[in-house]
């Protein structure tokens, strides 16, 4: 087998498939995976966005809505008594009367919503001469335990704030955390829509407000709240009014739709505490140890233009996905700045294992690509060969001798003949021939017998390597005569060039044919 032309083989195929690996890792084949799994996360993250920020904008409407309503009920009521909403601060007996009244229309509200909660706060307590009455805020805070499976006729609404003769006369259970009214130090949704309104006067269609993710201390359950304030016919502010979306129904509400990544998480948050800080994210998704971590603590964002952002929990979890930012107030709401943010982020882990994955698959493709490339080299190689062997093998003289190699440079001694050979006596003009030659070299032989003492004469002089000029010197004759030679014997040899003739002299020596 020829080696040179195995490893030629070798070679191409290693050229051609580093080539082909090359035009893959330019063109992105290997990187793939990832680019696949960023289109499911941008396509997952903008039908999110879309469905949070359709039913977010829905409960601020909803929301808008029942201020105004809550605030002409209670407004009306008091007039009819011929009182103002001044009178809810000192007065318990009153508030209790536009609480009890104010009931069903909270209940209703809660119904038709898509919320998991409501809520009404009045300015005023039940018991204001107790220590520290002014923290104290009675109202009403209802709760729908199973705000994603709703039965008009049988609903699973509890009372978690108010008066508990409400509850008893309606009936309701009162919530497992229930207390008879708010303690508003610590809460985010009553005094900040309060405060702006009042500053600068705003419709209740511009006031309401949407609080970050916070735990409640009565239920240590995550919400956010939609809130306006209750405003009467003068501009007076008495109270606010709302719904609360829970973090159980916003996990079961909003999941993300991605089904290749099975830890796939769903975020609604807002950027406190730096740009790229988010705490206490609203998270949907399948619940996981991971999702407790990043709810319960701190996130920091790194953005990538190119690619995955990353999300870095404080305990050192790492998160790949993007995030969307949406608007939730109209232009002239005095929380237009505030930054609220819809994501869907993976563990890394998982990306990573997948892209190695697909890439471990890509990579044992090449390597079975490389090892068919080798066995076909090796195959053809013997096929190209072959007949090449068998074509030398005619050529080969018989008989026993020394070893005999022949000078051409395309065979270049890689074709040896047997070490023994017969050896006969150089062939003279007219002498028959007293050795087998190859049939090549024989008809050879026979067509120097065709020529003229003349012509053998050139010949002869051409076999010692003469050159035209010379020739017609050492046979004192003219330059044309020696070409009417040449051309003579050219033709009756069946030669076309002095090289040939030459090639032709060279193979009948390696034989041990002596012409001159």
């Amino acid at each position: 087998m020829n080696t040179r032309l195995f490893l030629f083989r070798i070679v191409l195929v290693f050229t051609i498939i580093m080539g082909a690996v090359f035009i893959l890792l330019v063109s992105g084949v290997f990187t793939a995976g990832l680019s696949h799994d960023e289109r499911l996360v941008r396509n997952d993250l903008a039908c999110l966005t879309r469905d949070i920020n359709i039913s977010l904008q829905s409960i601020s409407k909803n929301t808008v809505a029942f201020s105004k309503s809550v605030s002409e009920s209670i407004e009306t009521q008091l007039l009819s008594q011929g009182k103002d909403v001044s009178d809810l601060k000192n007065d318990p007996e009153l508030i209790d009367s536009v609480l009890t009244k104010t009931f069903g229309k909270a209940l209703l509200g809660l119904l038709s919503s898509k919320s998991s909660g409501v809520v009404i706060i009045l300015d005023g307590t039940m018991s204001p001469i107790r220590l520290a009455a002014e923290i104290f805020k009675a109202g009403l805070y209802l709760k729908d335990m199973e705000p994603t499976e709703k039965d008009p006729f049988i609903p699973n609404i509890q009372m978690l704030k108010g008066y508990p003769d409400i509850a008893l006369d309606n009936p309701l259970p009162l919530h497992a955390k229930w207390s008879p009214e708010f303690d508003i130090r610590e809460t985010p949704y009553y005094k900040i829509p309060i405060q702006a309104t009042s500053q600068k006067n705003l419709p209740i269609s511009d006031s309401y407000y949407w609080t970050p993710p916070f735990t409640m201390d009565e239920t240590n359950e995550q919400v956010i709240l939609c809130v306006a304030p209750l405003i009467d016919s003068k501009g007076n502010v008495f109270g606010i009014s709302g719904f609360e979306v829970d973090s159980t129904f916003f996990s079961q509400s909003y999941p993300p739709r991605n089904t290749k990544y099975s830890r796939t998480l769903g975020m609604l948050f807002t950027q406190t505490g730096g740009v790229n800080t988010v705490q206490n994210p609203m998270l949907s998704g399948k619940h996981s140890p991971d999702s407790d971590s990043i709810r319960d603590g701190t996130l920091g964002i790194t953005n990538n233009k190119k690619s995955f952002s990353t999300y870095q929990e404080n305990k050192g979890e790492e998160f790949l996905g993007f995030h969307n930012y949406i608007s939730l107030y109209p232009q002239g709401s005095p929380f237009l700045n505030d930054r609220w943010a819809v994501a869907v982020i993976i563990p890394k882990g998982d990306i990573v294992n997948s892209v190695s994955r697909l890439n471990l698959v890509l990579s044992s493709l090449i390597i079975i690509l490389l090892v068919i490339g080798i066995v076909l080299s090796l195959l053809l190689s013997r096929g190209y060969t072959k007949p090449i062997f068998q074509g030398i093998d005619k050529i080969r003289p018989t008989g026993s001798g020394g070893d005999a190699k022949t000078n051409i440079r395309e065979t270049g001694g890689s074709v040896e003949f047997p070490a023994s050979q017969n050896r006969t006596p150089v062939r003279k003009k007219g002498q028959a021939q007293q050795q087998a030659l190859p049939p090549m070299l024989s008809q050879f032989m026979d067509n120097i017998n065709t020529l003229s003492p003349a012509e053998r004469d050139v010949f002869d002089l051409y076999a010692q390597n003469y050159t035209a000029k010379e020739i017609a010197d050492t046979l004192s004759i003219s330059i044309n005569t020696v070409k009417t030679h040449t051309g003579r014997i050219y033709s009756k040899i069946d030669v076309s060039s002095r090289k040939e003739l030459i090639l032709y002299i060279n193979m009948l020596r390696d034989f041990g044919q002596q012409l001159v």
